[in-house]
């Protein structure tokens, strides 16, 4: 089994994993997941791809609660006239939407 370190956090982490974008794809007679990149895996590659693949329910869920913590947000702030920060909020609230969309589409 293939555990993060005790000591590991967000924010001292750097990403081991195979940048994106990854497509799914469906074969003979199971879906696989494609990486693109050039050369082969090391051990330590491998094992980041399986962590963030495991991990990846967690994500989705944190990522939906996200969303109804960001709409709050830009309701709260609609008056503030901080129009920057309400086209960040925005843009992260999007690409949020469309990462859930990926992952829910049938």
């Amino acid at each position: 089994m293939i555990t993060p370190s005790p000591t590991a956090n967000a924010q001292d982490v750097t990403a081991t994993h195979t940048p994106g974008p990854w497509v799914c794809e469906h074969g003979a007679d199971d879906f696989f997941f494609v990486a693109p990149v050039d050369g082969e895996f090391d051990r330590d590659q491998r094992d980041a791809n399986a962590r963030l693949i495991a991990a990846a329910p967690e994500l989705l869920e944190a990522l939906k609660g996200s969303i109804g913590a960001l709409e709050q947000d830009l309701d709260a702030g609609k008056d503030s006239g901080d129009s920057d920060w309400e086209g960040i909020a925005y843009q992260r609230l999007e690409a949020a939407r469309a990462a859930i969309a990926k992952v829910t589409a049938a």
